[in-house]
């Protein structure tokens, strides 16, 4: 990534780690930034960052699509201008803030499975192999090891940050079953994990 990538993004996680600290206050402005919403909540966005994709829907979805018995927020986004419509839109997601937060999150289950599937099976090989496999295996080794450090920066993220708990809590009861596909999710890891 060249530096105004990660310039940007860094920017995008400082604006949600306000945003989550005054959910109500700042993440409800947040959302209804246009260009800022349009941007963390498409799919190239998700794609490219999953877990800040995660929690920026999350958020959306809490805020926008609350199905709890809080009082319900009235915001919306607005609506493309004709102004913006010289600028390449970003293709329209007909799914929910929700359902894209849950997709996401098993992304990132699966993906972390399929990291500890690799690593396990490079720990169990014969350390005797030649130096190119050996590098194969240190390549698969870093890239399983970002796998990983996504999924620990995702619960960090649960376990520290108390609104961002009631904020993903919120966005599953968003989506019906979803509780029941999380819970999946995890006990696939966690069966992994054991073994």
């Amino acid at each position: 990534p060249n530096a105004e990538d990660v310039v940007r993004t860094q920017l995008l996680q400082t604006i949600f780690a306000l945003s989550i600290q005054s959910p109500v206050t700042l993440g409800a402005f947040a959302i209804r930034v246009p260009d800022l919403a349009k941007r963390v909540h498409s799919d190239e966005f998700m794609q490219q960052h999953l877990v800040d994709g995660i929690l920026w829907t999350s958020l959306g979805s809490s805020i926008l699509e609350s199905k709890s018995n809080a009082p319900k927020s009235r915001l919306k986004l607005r609506p493309p201008t004709k102004a913006n419509s010289k600028v390449k839109e970003a293709q329209v997601e007909s799914i929910s803030l929700a359902e894209r937060g849950l997709s996401g999150f098993e992304i990132l289950c699966n993906s972390t499975k399929e990291a500890l599937e690799s690593l396990k099976e490079i720990v169990q090989n014969d350390t005797s192999k030649k130096t190119n496999e050996n590098n194969d295996e240190e390549t698969k080794y870093i890239k399983n090891k970002v796998v990983l450090s996504d999924f620990v920066r995702f619960s960090n993220c649960l376990s520290n940050c108390r609104h961002f708990t009631r904020i993903w809590v919120d966005s599953l009861k968003n989506k019906d079953d979803s509780f029941q596909k999380a819970k999946v999710c995890m006990d696939g890891l966690r069966t992994i994990v054991s073994t």
